[in-house]
């Protein structure tokens, strides 16, 4: 266009054969289109716990059924931890499950997986069919992750002794009545402070400041 085309202002216009009408004089406009692809962010699905999962279901069952549920192109479970326990009333053992996922692409997901993550991080409790009329509790897992105890025989750390020490004394607090009994040797040496505690199997065990203890009697 030269200098002498009017600038163009387009708050109202129409379209017509390439063509823009701007107050009933034709004009010859060069639209450019710019082409923005925004890339969505996968889906995180909160690692879900499953209160009672039946004794006979392993980690490919319930792994299974949630790839179904979610029907995604790839499997979406990361891995499972299923915890056994035994109940209370019947003396029957049944697992308790954790279930971790995979990030999970946006377009290869509904929306409606995009709302069960939602509900499942704000804290809402679901239930899965998995095998009618067989369904599952699901609530987010709000655990924490903790450190494995090392059962193997080992060198006792300077921080490993002190805790086991604190761990003895708080034990004796609260297994045993605890009194203070004044023990004086015939010499007239100092007096000592112990404390006597009744232990495990009736055994009546006495400690004193230094650490040092010895059995006093058996009931």
């Amino acid at each position: 266009m030269n200098s002498d085309t009017p600038s163009v202002y387009l708050p109202y216009y129409r379209v017509k054969n390439e063509k823009i009408e701007i107050n009933s004089r034709p004009h010859i406009v060069i639209i450019k289109h710019t082409c923005i692809i925004m890339a969505l962010e996968p889906v995180q699905i909160p690692s879900i716990f499953l209160p009672r999962v039946s004794y006979h279901h392993d980690e490919n069952f319930v792994g299974n059924k949630f790839w179904e549920f979610l029907n995604s192109t790839n499997c979406p479970i990361h891995h499972i931890d299923m915890v056994e326990k035994t109940d209370n009333k019947t003396g029957k053992p049944f697992l308790i499950a954790f279930v971790f996922f995979n990030p999970l692409e946006r377009h290869e997901i509904p929306d409606w997986v995009c709302n069960f993550a939602a509900d499942i991080e704000a804290g809402k409790k679901l239930k899965l069919i998995h095998s009618h009329p067989w369904y599952w509790n699901m609530s987010k897992n709000t655990g924490t992750r903790r450190s494995p105890v090392i059962d193997r025989p080992r060198v006792l750390s300077e921080a490993d002794e002190a805790d086991i020490k604190a761990a003895q004394k708080a034990i004796l607090a609260k297994r045993a009545e605890l009194r203070t009994v004044e023990m004086t040797n015939s010499g007239g040496a100092p007096t000592e402070r112990w404390w006597e505690s009744k232990g495990d199997g009736g055994l009546t065990i006495k400690v004193n400041e230094n650490g040092g203890g010895f059995v006093v009697s058996e009931s």
